[in-house]
C-alpha cells in the first residue's frame, strides 16, 4: 500500500512538473515574440502562459511552487493587459488610469489567492520567507534574466 502510495506521489509530482516547466517555456518564447516586436504572438503565448499558471497553481503543494506561478500570472496578465492594438505593448506608466487600476486589481487578487493558499498549508511561514519576493521587473528582458 505504501509503495503505491508513492508511485501516485511519483506521477502527481511529474503533473505538477509539467505544468510549471510548461508555463516557464511559454514565457520564454512570448519575451522572445515580444523582444521580436511581434506582439500579436506574444500576446497570444502570455495568454498561455496565464492559463498554464493558473493549473500550476491550482496544483501547487509547496509554497515555491504557488509562488513562481504566482509571478508567471502577474507577468502574464500584466504583459497581457498592457498590449494596445495598433500601438504594442504600452509601458505601465502610459496607459490609462483605467487599464492601470484593472492591472493593479488583478494583481492584488493573484497575491490574495497565493495568500489564502498560505494560510490553508500546514508548511512553516518560514519557509515562505526563504522564497523569492513577488515582483515584475520594469523591462520585460529582466525577467528571463533572472
Amino acid at each position: 500500500m505504501s509503495r503505491q502510495l508513492a508511485e501516485v506521489g511519483k506521477k502527481v509530482d511529474l503533473i505538477l512538473e509539467e505544468a510549471q516547466s510548461s508555463s516557464m517555456q511559454l514565457i520564454r518564447d512570448a519575451f522572445i515574440a515580444y523582444e521580436h516586436r511581434n506582439y500579436q504572438d506574444a500576446c497570444q503565448l502570455f495568454k498561455e502562459v496565464r492559463q498554464c499558471a493558473f493549473r500550476a497553481f491550482n496544483q501547487s503543494t509547496t509554497l515555491e511552487a504557488a509562488v513562481l506561478t504566482t509571478q508567471l500570472k502577474i507577468a502574464a496578465s500584466y504583459m497581457n493587459k498592457s498590449y494596445r492594438e495598433g500601438v504594442g505593448m504600452v509601458v505601465f506608466a502610459r496607459l490609462q488610469q483605467d487599464k492601470r487600476s484593472e492591472i493593479a486589481l488583478t494583481i492584488r487578487g493573484y497575491i490574495d489567492d497565493l495568500l489564502a493558499k498560505v494560510r490553508s498549508t500546514r508548511q512553516h511561514t518560514k519557509s515562505l520567507l526563504s522564497t523569492q519576493p513577488i515582483m515584475v521587473p520594469l523591462e520585460p528582458h529582466q525577467w528571463l534574466c533572472q
